[in-house]
């Protein structure tokens, strides 16, 4: 084979190498959630009324809804569970109301075994549509692991709200090990899905970068396309 061609066949293949690292270099660095190496602790919330094992619930306009906000942790490395916890719940205000908050005894569970409470604070902002939740263990001991709820919430739905999709979001969220050690749980959204609209709560996958392209379908067309030119290379 001529030198010339040789060449031309090795610019092809390495045209299509660096296409295909441009195309997938964004699936290698995609961060993993905050605190998903440092704390096994999960907030998310839960309700008899999900639809099939999902975090989406359908509500009427003037209905009441109740959920849990669940803690669950298999503690840290030194054997220790939490024993603080603090985070906001963010919503509409505009289209749910807080009518309840309830602390809950997810922080007192452990082997001390009914010795512990929990003591904190509940504050609701109806107008900014936010509630914060502060929480610690008492005494502090090594903590507690396990699952159960850290509040109690009850929301109406506003007597004239439309057919829309309404997101509880865990924000500002953080537990505290006895050692003062303060760790990033790893949080799950709820959408209250009003008078029936279709959820759409996201599966955690990544966007296309181009609608209709997927990663595979990019990287089949990076292949043909390499496979174009060394055609042409070998005319």
């Amino acid at each position: 084979m001529p030198e010339s061609r040789i060449a031309a066949v090795l610019s092809a293949a390495l045209a299509a190498v660096v296409a295909c690292g441009l195309l997938l270099a964004p699936l290698a660095f995609v961060p993993a959630p905050a605190g998903a190496i440092d704390s096994a602790t999960l907030l998310y919330f839960d309700s008899e009324g999900f639809n099939d094992d999902t975090t989406e619930i359908d509500v009427a306009p003037g209905e009441t809804v109740t959920l849990d906000l669940v803690a669950s942790t298999h503690g840290n490395p030194a054997g220790n569970g939490i024993s603080g916890l603090s985070y906001a719940i963010e919503y509409d205000p505009d289209v749910l109301t807080v009518t309840d908050v309830q602390q809950g005894s997810m922080l007192a569970g452990g082997a001390e075994g009914g010795n512990a409470t929990v003591d904190g604070d509940v504050e609701i902002d109806d107008e900014a549509g936010v509630i914060t939740v502060e929480q610690e263990r008492t005494p502090p001991g090594n903590g507690t692991t396990g699952t159960g709820p850290t509040a109690t919430i009850s929301l109406e739905v506003s007597e004239d709200a439309t057919t829309t999709n309404e997101t509880l979001a865990i924000t500002d969220e953080s537990a505290m090990f006895p050692s003062g050690y303060p760790v990033d749980p790893v949080e799950r959204n709820a959408t209250l899905v009003v008078d029936g609209a279709a959820g759409d709560e996201s599966d955690g996958g990544l966007e296309d970068p181009v609608p209709g392209l997927t990663p595979l379908t990019g990287v089949a067309g990076v292949a043909g396309l390499g496979a174009v030119l060394w055609l042409r290379a070998r005319r």
